[in-house]
């Protein structure tokens, strides 16, 4: 008799607990509790401002507003499309270099040399043109001194072990001395229309310097989600020596970045000397603290 009357008590225990678990969730279903849901979307704002590009972008935007509101009435023409355009072409080149650096520092190195290869592919791309060779091959020889650059960045950095900064310092030094004895420094001037289009012609009321930035740009962040190989390039800078254990040839990749870099620093150089119509062996100047800027915030990332 006890035994059953045990056994019906704790089967009543299970029934109320099963008919209070029912109604709580039935209760959760029609109307979730207001603080649950604060702190859902609390946690949702913070995931969406982990995202680096985002809040990049809203300060950009509130930059760019600031500066409509502090201009006077009709001489606003911040947020005009020819002020726009302009920015954009002007920061074509300074983009080029950003997407050769970001190759570079997720690799775990750093260039320096990138502004004496900007000056230096369009030394190249200047002497090719004022010696007769069509634009096409001027534009390719420029771009390929700074392959040159690159390849030898990447060998001194992977083979003989120096320093990414130190390396890239003595070439910053060597090319940029290059450029001022052969220039005397003296700007170089006379190329032919077919070039000066490269800087200042357009399609579609977008200039050729800007297409090819976002072209680029889009497919180097294409490349870095689904490319295999520069997918590896994650690994080398996450930990070398593991990737290294996991078959990557860990030097090839690093070269190969340089190199890619030294190409975009060039083709910036060849771009800017097309829009200004002229070569100066002193464009080199300010590419130096762009690049230390661009290495900010990946390096931040990272830490």
């Amino acid at each position: 008799m006890k035994t059953r009357m045990r056994l019906a008590s704790k089967i009543n225990r299970i029934v109320r607990y099963h008919e209070l678990v029912s109604w709580s969730f039935r209760l959760a279903a029609k109307r979730p509790p207001f603080a649950a849901s604060r702190i859902l979307k609390f946690t949702m704002l913070k995931q969406i401002l982990k995202i680096r590009e985002l809040v990049i972008f809203i300060c950009a935007l509130a930059t760019a507003l600031v500066f409509y509101i502090i201009q006077p009435g009709a001489s606003n023409r911040f947020l005009t499309p020819d002020n726009l355009k302009a920015i954009l072409t002007g920061l074509a080149p300074d983009g080029l270099i950003a997407i050769g650096m970001t190759l570079v520092i997720i690799t775990g190195g750093f260039d320096l040399s990138v502004g004496s290869t900007l000056a230096l592919g369009g030394y190249v791309a200047s002497v090719a043109l004022l010696n007769g060779y069509d634009t096409t091959v001027a534009v390719a020889l420029g771009v390929l001194s700074g392959a040159a650059v690159g390849l030898v960045n990447g060998l001194i950095i992977t083979k003989i072990k120096v320093n990414p900064l130190v390396t890239t310092l003595g070439t910053m030094t060597i090319v940029r001395g290059i450029v001022l004895v052969e220039t005397q420094g003296r700007v170089m001037t006379g190329f032919p229309q077919s070039f000066r289009q490269l800087g200042e012609g357009s399609a579609f009321g977008v200039f050729y310097p800007v297409i090819i930035f976002l072209v680029l740009a889009a497919l180097a962040d294409l490349l870095l989600r689904h490319s295999r190989f520069l997918r590896q390039t994650y690994y080398v800078g996450g930990n070398e020596e593991a990737a290294r254990l996991s078959g990557i040839d860990v030097d090839r990749v690093r070269i190969v970045m340089y190199v890619i870099t030294g190409m975009l620093a060039a083709m910036a150089g060849v771009i800017t000397t097309a829009k200004n119509g002229s070569a100066s062996p002193m464009a080199s100047g300010r590419c130096i603290t762009t690049c230390c800027r661009v290495a900010r915030l990946p390096a931040k990332s990272r830490a």
